[in-house]
């Protein structure tokens, strides 16, 4: 079995913020096929919102930004496992978001062919008030 390499357990949070529009929802509707209606940001369609720009030059050859905050050890095997969505209250158009993002726990385990990582990530969109 391979040593397990070291993993980025950061305490680091990311943090972006910006006014959502109903343009910036245009691109996952017409996707879709589905216009979204009233003054809130469909549930779910916060994952397409506020964005991080990333140049492709900086990811590695599955796709994961190098050196980011949970960019896996080359060879590493990666899966995504799943998630968990609760909504406390709709994101509201036109009001300022934050989305913020840190790594909440990472495991070490044994898996048949190697040993791997799961990473696990809290991730918050919404409004704070008397937040930039």
């Amino acid at each position: 079995m391979k040593a397990v390499p070291a993993v980025k357990t950061m305490n680091e949070e990311i943090r972006r913020s910006g006014v959502i529009d109903r343009a910036d929802l245009e691109p996952l509707a017409a996707f879709l096929g589905r216009a979204p209606s009233g003054d809130t940001v469909p549930p779910c369609w916060h994952w397409c919102q506020l964005l991080d720009p990333v140049d492709p030059r900086g990811l590695d050859q599955d796709g994961y930004l190098i050196g980011g905050m949970i960019t896996p050890e080359p060879d590493m095997t990666r899966m995504f496992a799943g998630g968990r969505v609760r909504t406390e209250a709709p994101l509201r158009l036109g009001v300022r978001t934050i989305r913020s993002t840190r790594v909440a726990k990472v495991t070490v385990k044994n898996g048949r062919h190697a040993a791997h990582c799961d990473s696990s990530l809290w991730r918050l969109n919404g409004a704070r008030a008397g937040e930039p």
